[in-house]
């Protein structure tokens, strides 16, 4: 049987498709982002694509997962959606325009975050943030605060949240030192980390602990109870988003709820009529509120009002009047028109809305059943009230359908996981070939289920052009093709998708180790996100010890796209605008090994500048930053056009130059070292700028050494400079 890779989508095609940027499933916000994205767009007739791509770090650097997002392609998505937060958390704005200029005739949107020029959706978190921490000092009492954020930029989500609390504080009379702030990695590990530390800190125990998201609160939560301590009676627990883990704790978290759901469907809305031409696409900006929701875990009191523990005063929990509201409307627009329909319907928005937060087995069942002694206190009449009785029965019983059907579904999926994940690990202990690697695969993809799926490798020789090596769909076939495979645009892997899946789907890069392999497309019937990343990163090993053992020639470095906008936006240092060390190690080794088959000469310059704590210490950090920039600069003009200079990190730089002789490297050095002395003869700065360097010299036709033990010799050389001048006085 051939393998199936489905035409080209023709260009009548009905449905507007849209795709959507962000760097995993792997996140509470990010599941529960993806879970209204897909409701908002369904309700809109938009087929949505994922591209995970991962996360660039501060320095703009991105492995080899981030080249999904040089996937979409204008004449099979109609626009982008991308989350600048989640695709680099730590310089949002600047990244997502460098991404999104690839696509110049695709629309872009953003969400959360303001990118410009681009239609962006954001959440106004201020008033609710205020509102907290009035509450938690005013109304509380609370005076002794931790607060758990994620290592984060100055530009990121948490950060904002962060300062904005901050200020809030202040204005109530309250202030954070730095000791009460714990920096971890922004999800539930960390959360756990946090507790631990604060567990542990010789400071008194604090009051409440406040977590930048509730992924946070959800493992400081846990790492509380499991060390005997509980929420709230001894320490008060806040989050942030307002997400559908939060119904897994023992108590109801206490949260600002960010209105994901309001926000996908203005975006979405705003997609489809941009699309239509309903609206002029523009940059434009639109913004809902977040609001608090008080619960149990920061100490408000329960329903029956009983003041809570450690002389806190009670407080009810929040109550939707808008959810109270509609639910009486529904009602009594069923009893008018004796037909449940409208009431059925309510139900089922609600249950699909409200189980992603802890408010369906909360203040949902409150509300719900006391509208029930409500209706028939109102209506006394024995047939309203028989049929009353039946509306609230079988709503009973579509909670509680759904709930168990839930629960199965999650139970058999955690189930199916542990299998695929043990057969995966029995493949990785073989020695086996590529083909023995993707039949395994093959076969285990009904554990998890897994409603359609195609692994596409990359041609060595094109890394443009894609080769189908599995093409699996449920209940009918797994087809690996034995002999040739079917070739094709490697783009096209996405027109097959919105041709064929009717789910919505997510492309995966299949990378491990620095290699790029392929491409990797997953959907499943339930559009459970959770564990794309685990099957990819199997996925990935797996192949990548495949090819190890039969030599793949599908290993594709990310050299292959040198050129292309990702590249660039990877190997650049934002602060200097030079190389950064990913561009050592990827186009300083591609070169280098360039220069070696060649017979070439080349040489490589390790630079420090001297002085920079000194600096910091006696002008400021902003001084100790114009000197990098300064050095940055006069490195520039001192090395040739085509030498590639780095930003190894902080003040470290490294210079790789090719085809030269060593004298030519020394008259380079020492005209660098006039341009010091030049800059520092202007007294433009109160400071003087000086450096050290060491080099190493590889002569033409010296091909045996390794390039990482040349660039330790050449910062060997450079300390052993530095050594010389604290020995002389001169440092």
């Amino acid at each position: 049987m051939e393998p199936r890779i489905p035409d080209r989508v023709p260009e009548n095609r009905k449905a507007l498709a849209a795709g959507v940027f962000m760097d995993s499933a792997d996140s509470f916000l990010g599941r529960r982002i993806i879970a209204d994205l897909l409701d908002a767009a369904d309700d809109r007739g938009v087929h949505l694509v994922f591209f995970f791509g991962g996360s660039f770090d501060g320095d703009g650097v991105g492995g080899p997962l981030t080249w999904a997002y040089s996937m979409p392609s204008p004449e099979t998505i109609d626009a982008l959606i991308i989350l600048p937060h989640s695709v680099s958390p730590n310089n949002p704005g600047k990244t997502a325009e460098t991404l999104l200029a690839q696509f110049p005739a695709i629309p872009a949107y953003s969400f959360l975050t303001v990118v410009p020029n681009r239609f962006s959706v954001l959440v106004n978190e201020e008033p609710a943030i205020e509102e907290l921490a009035r509450h938690l000092v005013q109304d509380h009492g609370y005076r002794n605060l931790a607060v758990i954020t994620g290592n984060a930029g100055p530009d990121s989500l948490l950060r904002a949240r962060l300062d904005a609390f901050e200020r809030a504080l202040a204005t109530n009379g309250t202030h954070l030192s730095p000791d009460q702030i714990y920096s971890v990695s922004p999800d539930s590990d960390g959360g756990r980390l946090a507790a631990g530390r604060i567990l542990r800190s010789e400071r008194e125990d604090p009051d409440v602990v406040v977590c930048m998201n509730d992924e946070l609160a959800f493992g400081a939560t846990r790492e509380f109870l499991d060390n005997g301590i509980s929420v709230p009676e001894d320490v008060a627990i806040v989050g942030f988003d307002d997400v559908e883990e939060n119904a897994m704790l023992p108590c109801p978290a206490t949260t600002i709820a960010c209105p994901i759901g309001q926000m996908a469907a203005d975006l979405m809305e705003r997609v489809v009529s941009d699309h239509d031409g309903r609206t002029p696409y523009r940059p434009e900006r639109a913004s809902r509120d977040a609001r608090l929701v008080k619960r149990l875990s920061c100490g408000c009191a329960p329903a029956d009002n009983e003041p809570a523990e450690r002389g806190t005063r009670g407080f009810l929990p929040a109550r939707n009047a808008a959810l109270r509201n509609v639910l009486e409307v529904s009602v009594e627009e069923a009893i008018s028109r004796k037909d449940g329909e409208v009431f059925l319907e309510f139900i089922n928005r609600s249950i699909r809305e409200l189980s992603r937060n802890g408010d369906l087995v909360g203040d949902f069942i409150d509300i719900f059943s006391t509208q029930w002694t409500i209706s028939l206190l109102r209506h006394r009449d024995s047939e309203q009230q028989v049929f009353i009785n039946a509306l609230f029965v079988d709503a009973f019983r579509k909670l509680e359908h759904t709930r168990t059907r839930l629960f199965a579904r999650l139970r058999a999926f955690d189930l199916g996981t542990l299998v695929f994940h043990k057969s995966c690990g029995e493949l990785l202990a073989e020695r086996i070939d590529i083909k023995t690697a993707l039949r395994g695969i093959g076969k285990n993809l009904s554990e998890i289920g897994v409603s359609r799926c195609l692994v596409v490798f990359l041609d060595p020789a094109n890394p443009e052009t894609g080769e189908l090596r599995l093409s699996y769909k449920r209940d009918y076939f797994t087809e690996i093709p034995q002999d040739d495979a079917v070739r094709f645009p490697v783009r096209q892997i996405v027109n097959s998708g919105i041709h064929s899946i009717p789910e919505a789907f997510g492309v995966l890069p299949i990378a491990h180790k620095g290699n790029l392999y392929g491409y990797l497309v997953l959907a499943f019937p339930e559009r459970d996100f959770r564990h794309f990343s685990m099957i990819r990163d199997l996925v990935s090993r797996i192949v990548d010890a495949a090819a190890s053992y039969d030599l793949l020639a599908c290993q594709i470095h990310a050299l292959s796209a040198e050129n292309s906008v990702l590249s660039k936006l990877s190997t650049i240092d934002d602060f200097t605008g030079l190389g950064n060390r990913r561009a050592l190690y990827v186009s300083g080794k591609n070169r280098f090994d360039r220069s070696v088959q060649r017979g070439e000469a080349n040489a490589f310059v390790f630079i420090d500048m001297d002085g920079l704590k000194k600096i910091n210490d006696t002008w400021g950090h902003s001084e100790g930053d114009a000197a990098i920039l300064a050095l940055s600069g006069l490195l520039r003009k001192s090395f040739r056009g085509q030498d590639l200079i780095v930003r190894y990190g902080g003040d470290e730089f490294v210079v790789l130059m090719e085809g030269l002789n060593e004298e030519a490297v020394k008259l380079v050095l020492s005209r660098l070292q006039s341009q010091l002395d030049s800059f520092n003869a202007t007294g433009s700065r109160p400071w003087k700028l000086r450096a050290s360097w060491g080099y190493v010299y590889n002569p033409a036709g010296s091909g045996s050494r390794s390039f990482d033990s040349i660039i330790e010799e050449s910062d060997a050389r450079l300390y052993e400079e530095k050594r010389k001048k604290r020995d002389a006085g001169l440092a």
